[in-house]
């Protein structure tokens, strides 16, 4: 059975992100970079990191990371910001 979730684009991009910069540390096989406990959470998630890039294309265009940082400015809370 699977499950269908709804994101906009720049929920997926800012959640691909943020799996993929935890999936890319040096010690990723070895520490819990998401404070997880068991071993089937980061299976979990890097199913989902892995259904996220087989859905988005911006992962591969030349602006990925100005596309990155203006989703983030979209889902930032108002008056919240990057420091701190």
């Amino acid at each position: 059975r699977s499950v269908t979730i709804s994101l906009t684009k720049a929920e997926a991009l800012v959640l691909f992100e943020w799996l993929h910069l935890n999936e890319a540390r040096e010690d990723s096989f070895t520490t819990d970079h998401y404070d997880i406990h068991d071993p089937s959470d980061r299976a979990a998630l890097w199913s989902l990191s892995g259904a996220l890039e087989r859905t988005l294309v911006e992962p591969f265009l030349s602006n990925y990371n100005g596309l990155v940082e203006a989703a983030r400015a979209e889902l930032r809370p108002r008056g919240e910001s990057t420091e701190g």
